[in-house]
C-alpha cells in the first residue's frame, strides 16, 4: 500500500471505530439507559415498571398510569491496556476518562375507558458512543491517538393497550444527531510524521415497535425492536506536519464524508413476580453484520485516471478509501433481579454475557473489543410519587490476544465501571 492509500485507510478505519470497549455492551452499543435496568445487568424488556420505557419497551407505558418523568445519568469510566506479542513493543494503558452519557424519559398513560389505554411519550438517550485516548508516543499511535463519538437519540413514540386484556403495542421514531472527533499519527517515512485531526457530524433517522403481553399477573413478555440507521456523516480532515516535504499538497485540509451504518436491535425479554421478587431476562440479538464496510470520500480526491494516488505521480489529495470491518451477528444474555427488602426500598441485582461481534482480522485499538462478562448491583427507593435509583456495573472483557489482524497485534485487556443515578416522578 503506497503512502497515501494508507493514510486514507487508517483514518477511515479509526474514524469509523470510534467507540472504546467500555461499559457498553458489545459492538458499540449503550444498553445501560437507566439506574433501574442499570442496577439489574442492562435487563429491562419485560419489566412493566422499568421507569425508562422509551428506551427499553415503549408499550408498557399504557399499562401504567398517568403522568411520569425518568432523568439520570449514566457514568463510564474504562480502561483498556495493551501488550505486545514479540516483547518488540512497549506496553500501553488508555488515559483515564470519565464519561457520562444522559437518558431522559416522559410520558403520560391517558386512559380511554372501553376503548383502552393509550400512551403517549418522548426519551432521550446516547445509545451509541464515547470516546478513547492512548499516550501520543504508544506504539499504535498510527491507528489512534484519541477519539471521541457521541450519538444522541430523540425518541417519540405512542402506545396502546387493549381493552380488559394486558397487551399493548407500541411504535416510535428514532432521530439521531451525531458528533465526532479523531486525532491520530501517519508516519509516512523515517523523517516525516503527519497528524490529522477529523472531526464531523450528521443525522440518522429509524423507527422503533415494541410490545407488552401479561397472559397473567405475574408473568410478563416483552418484545423490543429498534431499526438499523444509516449516519451520514460530513467532516472536515486538518493535517500537521506535511509542511515543506514531498506530501505537502497530498494532505490539504479539505472537507470528507462517510457513512456510519447503526444495526437493527431486536431484543425478547422475559420477566416473573413471586411476591415482592421479581427475575427478568432478556436475550437481545443485533445484527452487526451491517458493519461490513464503510467508505469516506474526500471532497478533493486524487486526480480521474490516476491508478496509484503515489505523491510522486499524482501529488493530489486522498482517494476514497473503503474498509472492511466483516463484523458479525451478536447475541447477548442478561439476567435482573429485583427484591422489595422493606416498604419502598427495592435491591437489584444482574448478571451479563456480551459476545463480541469483532473478528480478530479486523480488531483495532480503537476498539479492542472481546466477550464481554458483567456483574451489577442497584438499589430504588420511592416515596409519595418520588423514585430514586441508584446501578453500578462492572464490565470484564475477556483478555483478547490478537495475532491475524490488519492493525496492531497484541494482547488487549479492557475493564469498566459503570456507575447510574437517576431520579424519577409520577401521579
Amino acid at each position: 500500500m503506497n503512502h497515501r492509500n494508507r493514510i486514507a485507510g487508517l483514518t477511515t478505519l479509526a474514524l469509523l471505530t470510534t467507540v472504546p470497549a467500555t461499559g457498553w455492551a458489545a459492538g458499540f452499543q449503550n444498553m445501560s439507559q437507566s439506574a433501574t435496568a442499570n442496577g439489574m445487568a442492562s435487563m429491562g424488556t419485560a419489566n412493566p415498571d422499568e421507569p425508562n420505557a422509551s428506551f427499553y419497551n415503549a408499550a408498557a407505558l399504557a399499562q401504567r398510569e398517568g403522568f411520569e418523568i425518568y432523568i439520570g445519568d449514566t457514568i463510564l469510566i474504562p480502561e483498556t491496556t495493551y501488550e505486545p506479542l514479540d516483547g518488540n513493543g512497549e506496553a500501553a494503558q488508555t488515559i483515564s476518562q470519565i464519561f457520562p452519557p444522559p437518558n431522559a424519559h416522559v410520558g403520560m398513560a391517558i386512559d380511554l375507558g372501553s376503548a383502552g389505554t393509550l400512551g403517549v411519550a418522548a426519551g432521550l438517550t446516547l445509545p451509541y458512543g464515547a470516546g478513547i485516548a492512548w499516550p501520543e508516543d504508544w506504539d499504535g499511535d498510527y491507528i489512534i491517538i484519541s477519539q471521541d463519538l457521541q450519538t444522541y437519540n430523540f425518541n417519540p413514540n405512542v402506545s396502546y393497550k387493549l381493552p380488559g386484556k394486558d397487551l399493548s403495542f407500541g411504535a416510535g421514531a428514532q432521530i439521531y444527531r451525531t458528533n465526532v472527533r479523531l486525532v491520530r499519527d501517519a508516519i509516512l517515512r523515517d523523517d516525516t510524521q503527519v497528524r490529522s485531526e477529523i472531526t464531523g457530524s450528521g443525522w440518522g433517522f429509524g423507527g422503533t415497535a415494541a410490545v407488552l403481553y401479561r397472559p397473567i399477573k405475574p408473568l410478563s413478555i416483552g418484545l423490543n425492536y429498534r431499526s438499523a440507521v444509516d449516519l451520514d456523516i460530513e467532516g472536515h480532515a486538518h493535517f500537521e506536519g506535511e509542511e515543506n516535504t514531498a506530501f505537502e499538497r497530498t494532505f490539504t485540509d479539505q472537507a470528507g464524508s462517510t457513512v456510519i451504518p447503526i444495526p437493527h436491535a431486536l431484543t425478547l425479554g422475559v420477566g416473573y413476580t413471586y411476591e415482592k421478587l421479581f427475575v427478568g431476562l432478556d436475550i437481545n440479538y443485533t445484527t452487526w453484520s451491517r458493519y461490513d464496510q464503510i467508505v469516506l470520500e474526500f471532497s478533493e480526491p486524487c486526480r480521474e485516471g490516476s491508478e496509484s494516488c503515489d505523491p510522486e505521480v499524482d501529488a493530489t489529495d486522498p482517494p476514497p478509501s473503503t474498509i472492511e470491518s466483516k463484523w458479525e451477528d451478536a447475541i447477548a444474555f442478561r439476567l435482573g433481579l429485583q427484591y422489595e427488602a422493606v416498604e419502598n426500598l427495592k435491591i437489584r441485582a444482574g448478571f451479563a454475557y456480551d459476545n463480541t461481534p469483532i473478528p480478530e482480522k479486523t480488531l483495532s485499538p480503537s476498539l479492542p473489543g472481546n466477550d464481554r462478562a458483567i456483574v451489577s448491583l442497584g438499589l430504588g427507593y420511592s416515596i409519595a410519587g418520588v423514585r430514586a435509583d441508584v446501578g453500578y456495573q462492572f464490565v470484564n472483557a475477556l483478555e483478547r490476544e490478537v495475532v491475524d489482524t490488519n492493525n496492531l497485534p497484541g494482547i488487549y485487556k479492557t475493564k469498566a465501571h459503570v456507575i447510574g443515578i437517576n431520579l424519577g416522578y409520577g401521579y
